[in-house]
């Protein structure tokens, strides 16, 4: 079983996820500065939360997982509910489950990921796409959001200094 270019896609992700890659930021230090209290501020009142960002990510990452594991057709859409959960909603669940469900996901993904050959990645997905296609856009896709989580968390902390 071929797995080398499997191993450089996990390699990446956990790099994103726990730190070590060329850009000096991963997702666990960015989400150590957040808290239950400003992982909800939403930017001018309109744009994200990081609790709304964070999810997002979740949710995208667990329709790849399922993608993955039973090559189905996809459920989660830009136009979909879930795509973006609203602050008011992930408020009740609270911002550690939050971050478990995060963690849960980065677990899952690169177990599943490890079972998984090379060939597994050059395997047809809906008629056009193949799974590398997806699982590259999932990383492009964290590390995008991890950058705006950045964005976002400079946005709140400067507001909040600044009054």
């Amino acid at each position: 079983m071929d797995n080398i270019i499997i191993k450089g896609y996990i390699h990446q992700l956990q790099q994103a996820y726990y730190g070590g890659n060329w850009l000096d930021e991963d997702v666990e230090k960015k989400l150590r500065q957040v808290n239950e209290e400003n992982a909800y501020v939403k930017p001018y009142g309109y744009l994200h939360s990081i609790a709304e960002i964070t999810s997002h990510i979740v949710e995208w990452r667990r329709e790849l997982i399922e993608r993955f594991l039973y090559g189905r057709q996809p459920r989660l859409t830009m136009e979909s509910a879930n795509n973006w959960i609203d602050n008011e909603v992930l408020k009740e669940k609270g911002w550690a489950w939050l971050k478990q469900q995060l963690k849960d996901t980065q677990a899952e993904l690169i177990s599943l990921l490890e079972e998984k050959d090379d060939a597994f990645l050059l395997s047809t997905w809906n008629g056009n796409d193949n799974y590398e296609w997806m699982l590259v856009g999932l990383i492009q896709h964290d590390i995008y959001h991890l950058g705006q989580i950045g964005l976002v968390y400079k946005m709140i902390t400067y507001q909040s200094d600044a009054n």
